[in-house]
């Protein structure tokens, strides 16, 4: 070995991390079983944009964290958290899966 390492890398000078939210913790089954997780995150990022002044329409990139599937359209809820919260429908979202952590 010569002592490189190889991979990539991405530099970006122009990323803002303003504020976080995350949904309440609930027991399976529990007070929130009747909501859609979807309609969860969707108020969570209206509140969002609210609380902190920022216009969904500056938004470059929606990324939404789950730890498990929860329902049969989980995989577009980055899409629809996005799109229901006011942020443009050319901006990409992302989908973040991990079994623990993701919070």
């Amino acid at each position: 070995m010569s002592g490189k390492t190889s991979g990539l890398f991405s530099s970006y000078e122009d990323v803002w991390v303003v504020d976080g939210v995350r949904t309440p913790f609930a027991e399976y089954n529990g007070l929130l079983r009747d909501i859609s997780p979807t309609d969860l995150r969707i108020k969570v990022a209206r509140a969002l944009f609210l609380r902190t002044g920022v216009s969904p329409n500056d938004v470059g990139c929606v990324i939404v964290g789950n730890v498990a599937q929860s329902s049969f359209d989980a995989f577009v809820m980055p899409r629809h958290v996005g799109l229901y919260s006011g942020v443009p429908a050319d901006v990409p979202a992302l989908l973040v899966q991990r079994v623990c952590g993701t919070g």
